[in-house]
């Protein structure tokens, strides 16, 4: 094999040996590409055995909770993807619980276009872990990067999407972080186009009943701005309408090159969701009129104004790409307006009426958004920790190495003059980061943040 691989327990060189193989000392370690070893000397996990058997060689990416490692499962060398949560995060309680029903519920997808669960547990140190099949492919969100793609092309992976929804809606999952940078592209057999769907991360599982049997922290909403429903924003409950609010806007996407919605704070693009009607399509991209229509009924304010289910929407795709860009061959879908273009905020359940919008983003400032989700299962750039992701949503990860990044949506409100707001989301981050004496240190060097730190709100906090 050509390359330096290391070994993490004596230190030692080899060449000739693959990443995975045992060094050939006999001291039981696992030999590390050089480069690897180099650049992530401090990530414990690399080298580990998981379970004894998924033998950690890279690492893929890292989002709020936890990190995802490109492994070899011993004894039959298969290439496979590893989530962990390590110990001290596991024993969050309310996360295991999360942890263990995402899991067991997962563990039932065999849509194709579903990543494949192999195995989750327990490992003897208490590090939790799910082991995914390892995909070789493209984001979703690289291919938007390139242009407009043809509706034809769209509707095609957009439907292998649905799928997948239809799928986890029926058992009561719902995704909530649905977008670009979460669905995976390879080329299939025949040279066709196939969808992977990855992280349920931070999925939510109904009971029959209706209640969520998965709850977030109160006044913390887990998603990425750029694609979360208006209900989802306002912390209300959510059914699989909301993934469909979240594919309305990938499926814009797709066919015009950028969301409909977009800013450079994350209160703006959630307000926009909540308020702001659905610009047009531009008429130069000639997207069929029946297509666009699709979109606008998948991005209705309120759920009741979507389809019921993701069956209903691929119908829908299929009959708009049948109708191209003739008239009167298909019924058209019909889509919400509301009257004077006014759309009234959904009012959230739970004992939130009365909350004003502007409340509620605030607090979604501090909203925790699994970055880089998809890089978790192919070999590609690790995620960048408090960056952005790759459908350019502000990445806030709490307890993360980075307070400039964390602070990053506080700077941007108090420039934008709005203190109140600045201050909201800057408790509800200190309230939640592992890191708080980091955080408050940096805050007290940024000029912007000088009268944010006055707010009598916070004093406590600023200890």
């Amino acid at each position: 094999m050509d390359g330096v691989v290391i070994c993490r327990i004596c230190g030692q060189g080899w060449t000739g040996a693959a990443p995975g193989d045992r060094c050939p000392t006999g001291d039981g370690g696992v030999l590390i590409a050089q480069a690897v070893h180099e650049k992530f000397f401090s990530d414990s996990f690399i080298g580990r055995a998981v379970a004894g058997k998924y033998v950690i060689i890279g690492k893929l990416g890292e989002g709020g909770f936890g990190s995802v490692y490109r492994a070899i499962q011993e004894p039959v060398g298969r290439t496979v993807a590893v989530k962990v949560i390590a110990s001290g995060e596991a024993n969050d309680e309310e996360l295991r619980g999360r942890f263990f029903r995402e899991a067991r519920v997962v563990s039932k997808l065999s849509n194709r276009a579903t990543v494949t669960l192999h195995d989750y547990g327990e490992d003897d140190d208490g590090t939790l872990f799910m082991v995914f099949e390892f995909i070789a492919g493209r984001l979703l969100a690289d291919l938007i990067a390139e242009g407009p793609m043809a509706p034809a092309r769209v509707v095609g992976l957009v439907q292998q999407v649905l799928g997948a929804c239809a799928e986890a809606h029926e058992l009561g999952l719902v995704h909530r972080d649905l977008k670009p940078g979460n669905i995976m592209v390879s080329e299939g057999a025949l040279g066709t186009e196939e969808v992977k769907v990855l992280d349920f991360g931070i999925a939510k599982v109904q009971n029959p009943d209706g209640m969520d049997d998965v709850r977030t922290r109160e006044g913390v909403v887990l998603g990425t701005p750029r694609y979360m429903s208006p209900e989802q924003s306002q912390d209300a409950r959510l059914d699989g309408r909301s993934d469909l609010y979240a594919m309305g806007i990938i499926l814009y996407e797709m066919l015009v090159g950028r969301p409909p919605f977009e800013g450079d704070v994350p209160f703006d693009i959630l307000l926009a969701h909540i308020q702001s009607p659905v610009p047009p399509m531009p008429p130069a991209l000639q997207v069929p009129p029946a297509l666009e229509a699709v979109a606008m009924t998948a991005l209705a304010k309120k759920p009741d104004g979507r389809f019921p289910n993701a069956e209903t929407m691929s119908r829908a795709l299929s009959e708009a790409i049948g109708q191209g860009t003739t008239s009167g061959a298909v019924r058209p879908v019909v889509v919400e307006r509301p009257p004077s273009g006014r759309v009234e905020p959904i009012v959230p359940t739970g004992g939130q009426a009365g909350r004003s919008p502007a409340l509620l983003i605030g607090v979604l400032v501090a909203v925790v958004v699994i970055g880089g989700g998809a890089a978790w299962f192919f070999l590609r750039k690790p995620a960048t920790p408090g960056g952005a992701d790759a459908g350019g949503a502000a990445v806030v990860e709490i307890g993360g190495e980075e307070p400039a990044a964390a602070l990053a949506p506080v700077v941007r409100l108090a420039e934008a003059g709005r203190l109140d707001d600045a201050a909201l989301s800057l408790r509800r981050i200190l309230e939640l980061a592992t890191n708080r004496a980091a955080i408050v240190a940096h805050a007290r060097t940024l000029p912007a943040l000088e009268k944010v730190l006055a707010d009598p709100g916070l004093a406590d906090l600023l200890r």
